[in-house]
């Protein structure tokens, strides 16, 4: 049916029906362009920008499939390719603003001839960013916390140690937690125990730089080896003279090599500044001081760079679990709703969960750079707390269902298990993924790494996905391609392999075996739940994108998104409401005017009885008595102050007789 009604939300009562948590749309941005990942902005290629400055546009496609809830905050734009499917869809146009900007007709995008059929509805924009004091009350009362910072000690003569967390769900009910300690590049070597080496280290000390006769067993314990030729062996580069061949200042780390390739590769960083032209990254800056370090393109930084990474893995040389780094292996077995709180880091999720769970993250951690030449001026790097799906996040429910999406995924098809309108049938199975910065498909084996090399492919999804402030984004920054490529950015020219920076992480060949592919397709993200995003993450990467122009390419995955109806009958635990809720009633003794949605809470004089002493108790104190007099005596006068819910008789102010009143509510209690 269409609905074409403007609607005015704020401060006023919102209708039940109307959405009250972010996980009752399927789909929502707060602005349709390109977010959570590198070249993310400007650049070549037929998707676009307003400037190399600017981030790109996106557009629904033919291939975008959409039920539910539909809405974002900004202009909403077609691709001139085709027209997205929106037949099972409530189109929300936000007001005020333009109209979408379709390059299809309203017919084509319900793809319907009858005016009835097409479901559009005009409202105000979404509440965005969420109320901060929503989200924090969701990790207040989290049931299970674990404190990712603790070796982040941000003391003098200290060294700062990042903690990952795994997550893994069982249809049993199951849930194993991990976390393990891990460090990123650049950073001492894990040989210096020595706590004077520690405090002031030389480049001896880094990791990546072996001695010859400990490390190579070459018997010169003068020499100094590197892996200079890229081969993957250090020790057979290894020379008695550490300055000309690893460093160009014997007495400062942050000249050596492994240091500047740990910068380049982890961090997008180079010694930059004043370079108008990167075309020999990083060797072109060894030479070069390092107070020279900044970010190599300044549109490939924070939330949407190449230093995000889920895969330092606790693992030995044997490749077995390494018990030195793992610092908790915990077992949980979850019978009631369980809101799981990763403080100050990143975390990964994979698995088959049965119950109700929200895991949440916090948007970024910062630490002091482990490799520094001393105590003084240590800079300081940052950690997204992203969330990394590593694997298939099913519902026990949909273990073995009837194949869904294409190609055919084995688990994940909720069709069969959506709740009637009146909610009865469904899953009592729900997952909510809130991050506070990404929700990111890693490049995994399982993920279709490599164009489904490895032995994986697609990827299936059920969860309610809210990314504060980025994208439900693809690990596109990892890859396989061999391209060479030319970006101009903000102040130079960039030439280089898109697999690494800034165009990547430069860790997707090794993770891949060395293997190179253009076409590092991964299959389909088929997923029943909610995306609800600041930027919309990109998912594929082909030849509109600004990896290149001429080139045909493809990393990432196809999109196959369906709304798990489950949600709007039993959100996720903690689940964010999108406004203050409260008494929305200016008539009742608690209204608060600042309310959205009301949530049931009104209370009326009549109501305050023996037992129960509603708001009238001004002081907090669960008592209502003299000093809630004297306090309303003050307020009184304040002659400017006014707060409704004080109006105890309703007659638009605050005086005597509100006094009066409950002091007879004292007197006959």
């Amino acid at each position: 049916m269409k609905k074409i009604i403007l609607m005015c939300l704020f401060g006023l009562m919102v209708s039940q029906d109307f959405p009250r948590y972010y996980s009752d749309y399927t789909y929502f941005t707060n602005e349709q362009k390109a977010g959570g990942a590198p070249m993310s902005f400007g650049g070549p290629g037929i998707g676009g920008s307003d400037g190399i400055g600017a981030r790109r546009y996106v557009y629904f496609g033919p291939n975008d499939e959409l039920e539910g809830i539909v809405q974002s905050n900004s202009p909403v734009s077609m691709s001139f390719v085709g027209c997205p499917d929106f037949s099972n869809a409530t189109f929300y146009i936000t007001r005020p603003g333009p109209d979408p900007n379709l390059s299809c007709s309203y017919q084509e995008l319900f793809q319907t001839n009858n005016p009835e059929e097409i479901d559009t509805l005009s409202v105000p924009p979404l509440n965005w960013p969420p109320l901060s004091s929503n989200i924090q009350a969701v990790k207040d009362s989290a049931d299970i916390v674990y404190d990712s910072g603790r070796k982040i000690y941000n003391q003098f003569g200290t060294k700062d140690t990042l903690i990952m967390t795994e997550v893994e769900f069982f249809e049993s009910g199951r849930m194993n937690l991990k976390q393990w300690w891990y460090l990123v590049p650049p950073h001492l070597d894990e040989d210096v125990a020595n706590i004077d080496d520690q405090i002031s280290s030389f480049p001896q000390h880094l990791d990546g730089i072996d001695n010859g006769d400990i490390d190579c067993n070459n018997g010169n314990l003068n020499s100094w080896c590197y892996d200079t030729d890229g081969d993957g062996n250090s020790c057979d580069n290894c020379s008695t003279n550490l300055f000309n061949t690893i460093c160009g200042n014997t007495s400062d780390l942050r000249t050596c090599r492994p240091y500047i390739d740990s910068l380049f590769f982890y961090h997008g960083k180079g010694y930059v500044n004043g370079l108008s032209d990167l075309s020999n990254m990083p060797n072109q800056w060894y030479n070069l001081q390092p107070n020279q370090e900044n970010f190599i393109d300044p549109n490939v930084r924070g939330p949407y760079g190449t230093n995000q990474h889920y895969d330092f893995m606790p693992i030995n040389n044997t490749g077995q679990e390494d018990s030195n780094s793992l610092l908790i292996d915990d077992e949980y077995f979850i019978t009631n709703p369980t809101v799981i709180y990763i403080k100050d880091g990143p975390v990964r999720v994979k698995g088959f969960y049965n119950g109700e769970y929200t895991v949440i993250t916090d948007e970024y951690t910062t630490y002091r750079r482990h490799a520094w030449n001393g105590l003084f001026n240590v800079p300081t790097d940052t950690v997204w707390n992203n969330i990394w799906i590593v694997d298939d996040l099913v519902n026990a429910d949909a273990i073995d269902e009837s194949p869904g999406g294409y190609p055919y995924h084995s688990h994940g098809n909720l069709s069969d298990y959506q709740p009637t309108e009146d909610c009865n049938g469904g899953s009592q199975n729900v997952m909510g993924l809130v991050s506070g910065a990404n929700v990111i498909i890693a490049n995994t084996p399982a993920n279709g790494q490599g164009g489904c090399g490895f032995g994986g492919c697609n990827i299936s999804i059920n969860a309610a996905i809210l990314a504060l402030n980025e994208s439900f984004v693809m690990h596109a920054w990892q890859n396989s391609t061999n391209m060479n490529t030319t970006l101009q950015t903000v102040g130079r020219f960039i030439t280089g392999d898109t697999t690494e920076p800034p165009f990547g992480d430069g860790r997707g060949r090794g993770q891949n075996g060395n293997q190179f592919t253009n076409q590092d397709d991964r299959g389909e993200i088929y997923l029943w739940g909610s995306v609800v995003q600041k930027y919309k993450g990109l998912m594929m990467r082909n030849a509109a994108s600004n990896y290149s122009s001429s080139i045909p390419h493809v990393i990432g995955m196809d999109k196959n998104y369906h709304y798990d109806y489950n949600l709007k009958c039993n959100p996720p635990p903690g689940a964010i409401s999108i406004y203050i809720e409260g008494c929305t009633d200016d008539n009742a003794l608690n209204f608060n005017e600042e309310a959205g949605l009301d949530d049931g809470s009104c209370q009326y004089i009549e109501d305050c009885t023996e037992g129960n002493t509603c708001n009238v108790d001004i002081n907090s104190d669960n008592l209502i008595d003299v000093l809630d007099i004297i306090l309303l005596v003050n307020l009184i006068l304040d002659e400017e102050y006014y707060a409704p819910y004080l109006d105890i008789n309703s007659d638009g102010d605050i005086n005597v007789v509100d006094i009066i009143i409950i002091a007879n509510w004292i007197v006959n209690e």
